[in-house]
């Protein structure tokens, strides 16, 4: 009994410091949208779900209701911005309009920063340190057709029989099981050696396990990359909303990330996923 009661004394202080630090980034920001408070607290190694909550409960169900909740569409998406119930609704209207505008050129561009990192910039790092492309961004490889892609398949660069298959995440969310499983899905159809290798801005630790498990290796980013001509719309993002793109120069590499992918060449014991008999 005593250590049920001790883990609840720490469970509600957990929450009701975490509900404390939601309330500050709100503050400090004025106005601010759920994934950027998520965002802003994920560096600082608050987990999305948590935060979530947090901001469902000082929104809604807290004794004493701080925020209020303006909702915008963007490009058919709906965002919901918080802020204290007290601030000026001049101010309220200033930021708003500023995030809005801000938003809105980042959501049009971010498509193109997914496929730049898919097609150009990753297979450019791994040619660069003499891996084989096979594909890039294919829905069918093998006579095997797939429902979704598969971003990039790679040989190794010396003569293993292993093939790495990179699932490559550039966005906001977080890598979750379910996206893995359905990675592992795919692979299931490749009667071969295969080292299965995620790239994400942020992998939660179930995915990173699941992934050491079977022979695999997973890079996380922290950023979101972005090329060179959105240099303006990544300064503006990460001034006024949370500081999480990393523009990358036309045709450079840098160092970091080159060292991160040299750990691709420890990788020399593929896994046969059409043999895996239990569920993913």
């Amino acid at each position: 009994m005593q250590e049920i009661s001790n883990n609840h004394k720490e469970l509600k202080k957990y929450w009701s410091n975490l509900n404390k630090i939601v309330l500050e980034v709100i503050r400090d920001n004025v106005v601010a949208y759920k994934d950027e408070i998520e965002l802003t607290l994920e560096l600082q190694g608050f987990r999305n779900r948590d935060v979530g909550e947090c901001i469902k409960f000082l929104s809604n169900t807290a004794p004493t209701v701080y925020l209020n909740i303006t909702s915008i569409d963007i490009d058919g998406s709906p965002y919901n911005f918080y802020y204290f119930k007290k601030t000026k609704s001049e101010k309220v209207k200033l930021i708003l309009n500023e995030k809005f505008q801000i938003l809105r050129k980042y959501n049009r561009a971010s498509t193109h920063f997914g496929v730049w990192v898919n097609k150009e910039f990753y297979p450019r790092v791994l040619e660069n340190l003499n891996f084989d492309i096979i594909e890039i961004c294919t829905r069918k490889y093998k006579s095997v057709k797939l429902k979704g892609d598969l971003d990039i398949i790679s040989k190794t660069f010396d003569l293993s029989s292993n093939e790495l298959f990179i699932d490559v995440k550039n966005k906001f969310s977080t890598y979750r099981k379910s996206d893995l499983f359905d990675f592992f899905n795919k692979l299931r159809k490749f009667n071969q050696k295969i080292v299965p290798i995620v790239i994400a801005r942020r992998i939660y630790d179930v995915p990173k396990a699941y992934l050491l498990d079977y022979g695999g290796f997973y890079i996380e980013m922290k950023k979101i990359l972005v090329p060179e001509k959105y240099k303006n719309i990544s300064k503006e993002f990460n001034e006024n909303i949370v500081n999480i793109t990393r523009v990358i120069p036309d045709h450079l590499i840098p160092q970091d990330i080159s060292n991160k992918f040299i750990e691709f060449k420890k990788l020399d014991n593929g896994f046969n996923f059409s043999t895996h008999k239990g569920k993913f």
